[in-house]
């Protein structure tokens, strides 16, 4: 009787860890009708987003992690999609393209945090470096002192390793501890939103 209650369990829990990776992308759960949507499944709960900081240039980042199941040429695509912005990310509420010529672009963001209740304006310097597969931003102009962070893909065997790194210093009246543990809130969801998108995108391609 016990091992059939623990084998119960046990299948309950998997059905809530499926169940919680569908939460994270909807999109993609609809779809699954063939072993490789499947194994993108298992790859997402093998490797969940992470989020530590890190001391770099004397500054404390928080830096994200995560795999996503495809190649770095189809994340690349996702991520310099700027018009797709606002479908993609939860917390970007508007985007606009100021200067979009070449690797050197300025944009200007409406995000939102905590929950909605707070909104920013900012304008970013972004610079694409495609040979590196590296996308580079500083603030320009708006919110905060300083926005600055980048990202970075790596081939890896389970797909691609995005790695998202900011930091933000909201000036004398934000105390950062408070502007960091925002920063480790927003993050998995970012990360968990590209994931999604680029899942999307394999799959309405076959």
């Amino acid at each position: 009787m016990k091992s059939t209650r623990r084998a119960e369990l046990l299948s309950a829990l998997t059905i809530m860890s499926v169940v919680s990776c569908n939460l994270m992308a909807p999109a993609m759960a609809s779809k699954l009708d063939n072993e490789s949507e499947v194994a993108n499944v298992a790859i997402t709960l093998q490797h969940p987003a992470t989020i530590k900081q890190e001391l770099i240039n004397n500054r404390k980042y928080q830096v994200g992690r995560i795999v996503i199941p495809a190649k770095t040429d189809a994340v690349w695509n996702a991520l310099t999609t700027y018009d797709r912005a606002t479908e993609i990310y939860s917390n970007v509420k508007e985007l606009k393209m100021i200067d979009g010529e070449g690797p050197e672009k300025r944009i200007e963001f409406n995000v939102s945090t905590m929950g909605g209740m707070m909104k920013y304006d900012y304008t970013l310097d972004v610079t694409e470096l495609k040979a590196q597969k590296r996308i580079e931003w500083k603030r320009h102009s708006g919110a905060f002192k300083i926005n600055d962070g980048w990202w970075q893909l790596e081939p890896v065997e389970a797909g691609t390793l995005v790695t998202y790194a900011k930091f933000i210093d909201g000036g004398f009246m934000v105390p950062q501890t408070m502007v960091n543990g925002e920063l480790r809130k927003i993050m998995p969801s970012v990360l968990n939103n590209l994931k999604a998108a680029v899942l999307r995108a394999q799959i309405a391609s076959k």
